[in-house]
């Protein structure tokens, strides 16, 4: 009896890599940006107690008149707590960046099908191509990325779904709620080693035509 051949899949695998240097820049930028945010609350807060209290001891005001001050110095202490946080978001963002290596690949496609490495809100996730509806280039905040629009009634759960959800239980909600939207962005198309229009072609193989960048 002959052996039966070993069939071969005409489109195995597409990936594309990540550019390492604009990446390194962007989450510099990002740890920058929140850095400058969190001292400017704070400072703002510390302005506002600052300035209620002096008013306070230095007009020698009475107690009735000081009561409105008194609600201002509240909202600055909010600010600087509020300040505090921003800080250490940053500090434990760049230690989760610091931890995990850089990924050698934002999009990989496959028969399984389309996995994507670097949404900043959702971490690595796949969907299965019976799942995705369509990708499209969305241009915000100047700047264009790959978006992933799910079909109807998906979520982090439907079979064939593979998503790193965190164990915290009120993270791993808010993060499913997410993955609902009817648009992820996957990647922004600065990351991308490879051209927009190869991408296309990628997602047109492996769907039969079914799905393009738009």
């Amino acid at each position: 009896m002959l052996p039966v051949p070993e069939v071969v899949p005409k489109y195995p695998e597409y990936a594309a890599e990540i550019d390492h240097a604009w990446l390194v820049r962007s989450r510099a930028k990002i740890l920058r940006a929140h850095r400058v945010g969190a001292w400017g609350t704070v400072s703002g807060g510390v302005l506002i107690v600052v300035m209620c209290f002096g008013a306070i001891f230095g007009l020698g005001l009475p107690f009735a008149a000081t009561f409105p001050l008194l609600l201002s110095s509240v909202s600055g202490l909010f600010l600087i707590v509020a300040g505090r946080r921003q800080f250490l978001d940053v500090r434990r963002r760049r230690a989760a960046w610091d931890a995990n290596a850089l990924p050698q690949v934002a999009i990989r496609m496959s028969a399984e099908g389309v996995w994507c490495a670097t949404n900043s809100l959702l971490g690595p996730f796949l969907v299965p191509w019976s799942a995705l509806a369509g990708v499209r280039l969305l241009r915000r905040f100047g700047r264009t990325g790959l978006v992933l629009d799910l079909a109807a009634g998906v979520t982090a759960t439907s079979p064939g779904v593979v998503v790193d959800l965190p164990a915290d239980a009120h993270e791993r909600r808010a993060k499913a709620r997410m993955f609902r939207a009817k648009g992820m962005l996957g990647i922004p198309e600065e990351a991308l080693r490879s051209p927009i229009s190869d991408i296309d072609q990628a997602f047109a193989r492996f769907t039969e035509g079914r799905v393009r960048i738009r």
